[in-house]
């Protein structure tokens, strides 16, 4: 095996393999790293949109993804402390499409797809433990194989997509630009034999800061995952006593008010439930000399925005694509410059989504008027739309801010 790359990724989920599939079309040689053995599961509500499998289908891998046989769907039901909001996602038959796929089954594709591109090679089971430096650029990686042997590897760039905990994020020094911490909690279970209603679609339940969302996966199953506050909550300690038990009667004591419990109520839950308990919204550095960061690493939103996998890619593309108009020879001296495109380029498209996680957050979110203003947006068509188009960024929450001006316009001049 030669140890000589012009780029190291660090992470082989979403990220990590994108960018290695991508780096390879350029005609890169691309070392793909990761500490865990595939199949490996991860926290996720694992839910593409159509900006997604547009993405995907460029890459050659949506066909396989749709071999899982979760079904496409285009339709979206929520329900806001009472508030009814059902539509069609817009943006025709393409971009209205969401599939729901188990981050196994994700993950094991792109990595296999990565996999299969000349020049990309897969090491999996090696755990980075540092970082290695000349003249103060990152020029590769130092390591541990499963049998415990220290092996190092040198490249032009070292990439970390090792999610929310980046080891390459700290072992670089990235400077963090924005954060806001969220005291909640976010746990997520797959189950069977939920009683689906009419056609699939997605699902989001909310009241006040408790949430719940439910996804068609394929197979019969659902995946269902729950937000609550740990603050001044007895929630806690009961999905830590029986996590099952304390779902149930989450979706029970929470939405009593709604059909979910009802629909739940025979279901049978499968494989152990995933908890994130206290997260922090955060965006961080791009890239600097010799390193760069991609996926989670670099930037982290609220689970409930569902929006995660798809900026994953794209900033894996962008990346690829940005790196690919240099000489790798200059990526590492020049990476505080070619950082500065990147930068810009990801938080035009992103910095909208991630400053909406940061309101949620802080609790900037809820306010006694807002069951009023989303029963006006169920309304009207045309807000209703423009609202469920902020899931596959056709539209951006600002968009919906003018909806709701216009709403609010229209209803003060009622005599």
């Amino acid at each position: 095996m030669k140890s000589e790359y012009d780029v190291i990724v660090v992470g082989a989920r979403v990220a990590g393999s994108t960018l290695a599939y991508e780096m390879a079309q350029e005609g890169f040689e691309v070392l793909l790293l990761d500490e865990n053995l595939f199949p490996s599961d991860t926290l996720c509500i694992p839910n593409l949109y159509g900006n997604s499998l547009a993405m995907l289908k460029e890459m050659g891998v949506l066909d396989r993804l749709l071999e899982s046989g979760s079904p496409l769907y285009s339709r979206a039901r929520l329900n806001i402390d009472g508030a009814e909001i059902e539509g069609v996602i817009p943006g025709g038959a393409e971009a209205s499409s969401c599939l729901c796929v188990r981050r196994l089954i994700l993950d094991r594709t792109l990595l296999d797809h990565a996999k299969a591109q000349a020049g990309v090679t897969v090491l999996e089971g090696f755990k980075v433990m540092g970082l290695v430096r000349e003249n103060g650029t990152v020029a590769g990686v130092v390591g541990q194989n499963l049998d415990g042997r220290a092996v190092s590897f040198t490249a032009h760039m070292v990439v970390g997509a090792d999610g929310r905990r980046s080891r390459v994020r700290e072992m670089a020094g990235c400077a963090r630009k924005a954060s806001q911490p969220s005291n909640g909690a976010f746990c997520v279970a797959y189950v069977s034999g939920y009683a689906e209603e009419g056609e699939p679609r997605s699902e989001f339940y909310q009241r006040r800061d408790r949430t719940a969302a439910v996804y068609p996966a394929g197979g019969g199953r659902h995946v269902i995952g729950v937000t609550y506050p740990l603050e001044s909550s007895s929630w806690s300690p009961r999905f830590s006593a029986h996590a099952e038990t304390a779902f149930r009667a989450f979706i029970s004591e929470e939405f009593g008010d709604t059909a979910l419990p009802r629909r739940l109520a025979k279901a049978v839950f499968e494989d152990r439930i995933r908890g994130l308990h206290g997260f922090e919204n955060f965006w961080y550095q791009g890239m600097g000399k010799g390193w760069a960061l991609v996926g989670d690493a670099m930037t982290f939103k609220d689970p409930r925005l569902g929006q995660g996998i798809h900026d994953a890619l794209y900033g894996s593309r962008l990346l690829a694509a940005i790196l690919a108009d240099y000489d790798p020879k200059i990526w590492g001296p020049n990476g505080e410059l070619i950082g500065r495109v990147y930068q810009s380029a990801m938080e035009k498209k992103l910095m909208s989504r991630f400053r909406q996680a940061c309101r949620i957050a802080g609790g900037r979110a809820f306010f006694p008027e807002k069951t009023a203003v989303y029963r006006l947006l169920g309304a009207d068509p045309e807000a209703t739309a423009t609202l469920l188009g902020t899931y596959n960024y056709m539209n951006d929450p600002a968009d919906v801010e003018r909806e709701i001006d216009r709403l609010l316009s229209s209803a003060n001049r009622i005599p």
